[in-house]
């Protein structure tokens, strides 16, 4: 399985949003339903949030990696929650978004037209003032 950072940026924005100090619930609703649960577990399983194996997956990885904390694990759920280093990664995700690298490309393109237009322009203009300036033209 191939880890999708597009996933992970919605992952860890769903756990800043909805995680009240006691992580967010999630259950592998396919896997439960085969089996037969009391009914207050029953009604926790399908309030949790639906652990599929892509989920699972990436949370397990950014787990490792440090972003979420497991906070417990019980036969039908398992909570996560964002730990500070999760938050920090969803900010270095949101500011290296889509505009904002298209701002920089834009940028590094408007600065390397300034040194490589602009610059011989601006020397020849002095160029011609110093020349000037000490009487050194040929007139």
């Amino acid at each position: 399985m191939k880890f999708l950072p597009e996933m992970e940026r919605s992952l860890l924005e769903l756990l800043e949003s909805e995680d009240q100090g006691e992580g967010i619930a999630f259950s592998n609703k396919k896997e439960m339903a085969k089996r037969t649960w009391r009914e207050d577990i029953q009604e926790s399983i399908n309030s949790n949030h639906d652990l599929t194996p892509d989920i699972q997956y990436h949370l397990y990885k950014m787990y490792d990696a440090g972003s979420v904390l497991c906070k417990f694990e019980r036969d039908w759920e398992v909570v996560f929650e964002i730990t500070a280093f999760g938050h920090q990664r969803l900010e270095y995700i949101r500011n290296n978004s889509g505009i904002n690298k298209v701002i920089r490309v834009v940028g590094g393109w408007l600065d390397n037209a300034m040194s490589s237009i602009f610059m011989p322009i601006v020397v020849s203009v002095v160029t011609v003032f110093v020349l000037r300036y000490f009487e050194l033209d040929s007139k």
